[in-house]
């Protein structure tokens, strides 16, 4: 039976299951069947829709939301009731729910099976772009090389005094934006006035120290992406690694919106700054961490294996 299959029926089950409460209610609250589908509703979400306990919420909130569920359908189905006098045999409805959950457990898809489809997926990707690139270098003349590019120029001196002013402000003026939203547009008007008056160098140490920090808020790791972002700052500091470097402190937080903004700002950065692919992360470490998101944000798992693609194939600014 394919992934594609067990999926449609493990929603096909787990809908049937919702029906049950529903129409035991249309007999009247029962609080005996709330209970028995309390408890059936408590196995299919441990057993079908979280193995092993791996809950997105503590387990205790996760089991009270599923007696909430049964006690809304029940709620729902007495209320149908008061129109319709249909009232279904507890038994029956017991064993349908029995069964559903028996089936989802059966035919549910289990995270090391999704996590092989996952890596045969990639390593059949991985051989078909091999094979392709065999070929067009068998059919490909070859090119001249290219010419060396310029080193980057030194940064200028800066006001020893003014840098630590303008510095400190960079800090209060992060601090004082909301620490769970602080809003691109605000990161970068923060960050503009001390790259000017201290330089990408200053800059950039301040804000990794600050995204270092145990305590350190999303605003902080949202700030290094706003400063990665940045086609200046990635001129001055080129081969210092700054993309990947942002990368690996968003993604050792795994904070998706961090990572999300990182994955949209830095297709402008490939396509704005010369050479700065080789200070991105390798293709394979963030296709790592889309690996994290393929079930839960697929749009931002595509988002990253496009960038992973890029520098696969030298797209961009690496060209």
């Amino acid at each position: 039976m394919n992934v594609r299959l067990r999926m449609r029926l493990t929603t096909l089950l787990g809908s049937i299951l919702l029906v049950t409460p529903f129409a035991s209610g249309l007999g009247g609250f029962d609080p005996v069947m709330w209970i028995v589908f309390w408890a059936v509703f408590a196995l299919w979400f441990l057993g079908v829709q979280a193995p092993g306990g791996e809950t997105p919420m503590p387990l205790a909130a996760a089991l009270v939301a599923q007696g909430a569920v049964v006690a809304l359908l029940m709620g729902l189905g007495h209320a149908a009731g008061l129109w319709s006098p249909t009232v279904l045999p507890a038994w029956l409805l017991i064993t349908v729910a029995v069964a559903a959950l028996l089936l989802g457990r059966v035919v549910r898809i289990p995270p090391e099976e999704i996590e092989e489809v996952i890596r045969a997926a990639q390593d059949a990707t991985g051989k078909l772009e091999l094979e392709a690139s065999a070929a067009k270098d068998a059919e490909r003349e070859p090119e001249p090389e290219p010419e060396p590019e310029p080193e980057p120029e030194p940064e200028p001196e800066y006001d020893a005094a003014g840098a630590q002013a303008a510095l400190a402000t960079l800090a209060a003026t992060l601090d004082a934006l909301p620490p769970a939203d602080p809003g691109y547009h605000a990161l970068v008007a923060a960050i503009d006035p001390a790259l000017s008056d201290a330089g990408p160098q200053a800059v950039e140490e301040v804000l990794f120290e600050r995204a270092a920090r145990n305590t350190a808020p999303v605003r902080d790791r949202m700030a290094l992406v706003a400063l990665m972002a940045d086609p200046n700052v990635n001129h001055v500091l080129k081969g210092g690694k700054v993309p990947a470097r942002v990368f690996d402190v968003i993604a050792a937080e795994d904070c998706e919106t961090s990572i999300a903004q990182w994955a949209h700002r830095a297709h402008g950065v490939l396509d704005l700054v010369p050479g700065v692919a080789a200070d991105f992360p390798t293709p394979a470490r963030i296709d790592q961490v889309a690996d994290r998101y393929v079930i839960v944000d697929a749009d931002l798992c595509e988002s990253l294996e496009s960038i992973a693609a890029r520098l696969r194939s030298g797209d961009g600014a690496a060209a």
